[in-house]
């Protein structure tokens, strides 16, 4: 049984150390009992600086326009911030909750996060706290970014087109060769 503790330990340790996602665990109240180095690094802590605080403490809660690692300024404003503890009411109803959201470094620059909080629970199926897996989808959000840019550019490029061939007084023939 000692064995098998051990080994389960280690398993625990590997995964929390090694992941290139966010793991967080927090207790009953939302705070941060131990986070993985990818939270640590990505956003600019020690363990110690996050030990005990509220998870929230992490997340974009403040009005204001904040810098981006996907290199645009992104607003914060009310409906945002209100939109956020629907999230926790999703999470206590039905035990899980996924949703895209940013977190603040340490220097005030927002990660865009894909995250899903699901409840711990004890033996007795009581609530013990919550486990937070966010990943870093800065490149996917550029890569979104650029390819709606390329689809509004072809777009324009279209009608265009389409107008030149309206306006035009000479016959215009379009063959697929």
């Amino acid at each position: 049984l000692a064995e098998k503790m051990w080994e389960a330990q280690q398993n625990f340790e590997n995964v929390l150390d090694y992941s290139s996602d966010i793991i967080v665990i927090c207790d009953i109240s939302g705070n941060i009992m131990t986070a993985n180095k990818a939270f640590l690094n990505l956003l600019g802590y020690s363990l110690d600086e996050v030990a005990g605080r509220h998870i929230v403490e992490f997340a974009a809660f403040r009005e204001g326009d904040y810098p981006c690692t996907t290199g645009e300024t992104v607003t914060i404003d009310e409906t945002y911030i209100n939109s956020m503890p629907l999230y926790s009411l999703q999470l206590f109803e039905r035990g899980h909750v996924n949703y895209e959201s940013h977190l603040v470094t340490k220097n005030g620059v927002l990660v865009p996060f894909d995250i899903s909080m699901s409840l711990l629970r004890d033996k007795q199926g009581e609530r013990r706290g919550s486990l937070v897996i966010a990943r870093d989808i800065t490149k996917r959000t550029v890569a979104d970014q650029e390819l709606a840019a390329k689809t509004r550019d072809l777009q324009q490029a279209k009608e265009q087109i389409e107008r030149l061939i309206d306006a035009s007084i000479d016959p215009i023939v379009i063959g697929d060769r």
